[in-house]
């Protein structure tokens, strides 16, 4: 052998490489991993887009082979843009720039690709060519390719991409797919024993767990998982005896792992890789050591910002938008994984009903609801469960996608987290005065033509959408936004448990005090306006109205305007009461006008009844009566 060509290696091989060269080999390295922390490279030519200074300095260590066969002007670099593609998902690498390119092409190749050993894949994991995305190469095919490696010889993966005979390929593929599933077993039982660890040591700024019988092919992705359970970099070490121990880190984002590794290389026998993943070798030994270095590491370099988990959000949306033309829409953004992640949809306020679990039970699908609106969804990894109690509002975000199965096409929204809804506090504007001081300000109130004010805000027209959404939206530009509804009693009920952080009032309080409007700069308007002059009211001012109003929307304040204003029946229910009585007062006066109902009757509406018994003469108002020692207690 007279050439040494590394792949994917040989970055921080300073002293091995220089062996290699003692001997009378020619070394050429091909890596992306990061350099040695003293900055020592090998002495031999180097393809690495970083040391390079290649535009693109995320490509994968197949990326980088791909670009030297490019150079060398190799004829079938081509045809193994499909295996770029692959290789690139698989480790994880930022789909932006070149490497966003490279797998949108290498997937169309992978679509009509003649390899024998990819046909073989797609069918033992049942996977539609017509149909790949990212997503199918990161979670059907690769875990099956690196299930070789992990828990066997990597050489069967090579096998089967090099195989030239179909039926070959169909044995190698059904062994790997063995292998996969043997894979996930054991991936199972590691992560309950490293899960049953990390809750014993308790909180921790970064977890190192070790043991005996840990498959040191799956301790990364048992790593990913604590990372991502905890919320805390995660190393995972496998003991092997007496014999050098071999360990997997992931990092969480913000935290470089690698730079952590640096701080307790004293304890490790060799260590590379990213900020984000790395592996190790270290004596059995020193693993205390390790554990308490980097712990103390990420506890002086970790902030309360990091630790908390953030997920991002896009856009907010209600259920009914989330339909086929938009899946399809979101669908030219892709491909999509790390760096280019699907978009994230939050349904504020959304209720999971009909849960269903599917997968052996892993995995499960229901139905959200939100805005009066349903879609379909599904939840992976979640045993089984959807988030939340039964009818509990929760903020949800969503990835939506365009689902195929057996020749039907739908929309389906795939579950990314859930939470209960911010409970935070909701003011009450108009609403808080003693209910008879309303009935009588509602009576003393002069019956006047709706005026327009000189200033008018903006209208936006939202009808149609979640008014949830629109409340929120409103709420997430960071300034004061006041909610105008049909009957705030009713309204506040539910919207308590599902959002939070605005003013409230009613239609019929902001036409008699249109100053209150004037510190908000977003009026969204849940109910429609049952007058002229309420409908004045919504845009006087400077600022932005939003109708947010929907068909349900319309019916509730239907039925409050035949409330407000179909008086007959309530009349003839409170002129009975007073003549029964006689003489009415206080909270009796109070519970007479309220009437039956959770809710009772409102405070307008009770005003209006009292001033039509008195401009019929039916009963006489006395505002202020002395001798009952009442104050501002009102006697009918």
């Amino acid at each position: 052998t007279k050439l040494l060509i590394t792949v994917d290696c040989g970055i921080t091989a300073v002293e091995e490489i220089a062996r290699a060269q003692s001997l009378g080999l020619d070394v050429v390295v091909t890596d992306h991993h990061a350099i040695r922390l003293d900055g020592e490279l090998p002495a031999c030519p180097i393809v690495h887009p970083a040391v390079c200074g290649y535009p693109c300095a995320e490509l994968c260590g197949t990326g980088v082979a791909f670009k030297l066969a490019q150079a060398l002007e190799a004829p079938t670099a081509g045809e193994d843009l499909e295996l770029v593609a692959l290789a690139t998902v698989a480790d994880l690498m930022p789909l932006r720039g070149e490497n966003r390119r490279l797998v949108r092409e290498g997937l169309a190749g992978l679509a009509n690709t003649s390899k024998p050993g990819l046909k073989a894949l797609f069918e033992v994991s049942s996977t539609d060519p017509s149909g790949l995305d990212a997503h199918a190469l990161g979670f059907r095919l690769a875990p099956r390719l690196n299930a070789a490696g992990r828990l066997s010889r990597a050489d069967a993966a090579l096998e089967l991409l090099l195989c030239p005979e179909e039926h070959r390929a169909k044995e190698i593929a059904s062994e790997l797919d063995a292998l996969n599933a043997e894979r996930r077993a054991v991936e199972e039982r590691i992560t309950w024993e490293a899960e049953a660890q990390a809750a014993q040591m308790g909180a921790r700024s970064a977890y190192v767990l070790a043991a005996e019988g840990w498959h040191p092919g799956v301790i990364g992705i048992v790593a990913s998982r604590v990372a991502e359970r905890y919320h805390r970099p995660a190393v995972l070490i496998a003991l092997d005896g007496d014999g050098p121990a071999h360990g997997s880190g992931r990092s969480i984002p913000g935290f470089d792992l690698l730079a952590a590794l640096h701080t307790a290389a004293e304890h490790l026998d060799r260590y590379g890789g990213h900020r984000a993943a790395a592996g190790l070798t270290i004596a059995r030994e020193r693993v205390p050591a390790l554990a308490a270095a980097v712990d103390e590491h990420a506890a002086s370099t970790l902030t309360e910002e990091l630790l908390t988990p953030v997920e991002r959000v896009d856009a907010l949306a209600s259920a009914a938008e989330l339909g086929l033309a938009l899946a399809e829409e979101l669908a030219l953004l892709e491909p999509h994984g790390v760096g280019n992640p699907r978009p994230s949809l939050l349904i504020p306020g959304a209720r999971f009903e009909a849960p269903c679990a599917m997968g052996d039970g892993r995995h499960v699908r229901f139905t959200a609801v939100s805005g009066g609106a349903r879609a379909r969804a599904v939840a992976f990894g979640c045993g089984g469960r959807v988030p939340g109690n039964e009818g509990e509002a929760l903020d949800a975000t969503f990835a939506l996608e365009r689902n195929e199965w057996r020749g039907v096409v739908e929309p389906r929204l795939i579950l990314r987290h859930a939470k209960p809804c911010d409970a935070a506090e909701i003011e009450v504007l108009a609403e808080l005065e003693p209910y008879l001081e309303a009935v009588i300000a509602e009576v003393d109130t002069p019956l006047e033509d709706p005026v327009e004010s000189g200033e008018s805000r903006v209208v936006l027209d939202r009808r149609g959408d979640s008014p949830l959404v629109v409340l929120r939206d409103a709420i997430a530009a960071g300034v004061a936004v006041l909610a105008v509804c049909a009957d705030v009693p009713r309204r506040l009920e539910g919207l308590t448990s599902r959002v939070g952080g605005f003013a409230l009032i009613s239609h019929r309080e902001l036409e008699r005090q249109r100053e209150l409007a004037a510190r908000f700069t977003h009026l969204v308007v849940l109910d429609p306006p049952s007058s002229a002059g309420r409908a004045a009211a919504i845009r006087s001012g400077a600022g932005y109205t939003h109708l947010a109003w929907g068909d349900a929307e319309l019916r509730f304040a239907r039925q409050m305007h035949e409330l407000e204003y179909g008086l007959r029946t309530s009349l003839g229910a409170l002129y009975r009461g007073v003549r029964a009585l006689g003489r009415v007062a206080g909270e009796e006066l109070e519970q007479l006008l309220r009437g039956e109902g959770r809710h009772g009757r409102p405070p307008g509406v009770a005003g209006r009844l009292v001033r039509v018994l008195v401009e019929l003469q039916l009963v006489s108002l006395d505002r202020d009566l002395p001798a009952l020692n009442i104050d501002r207690k009102s006697v009918v």
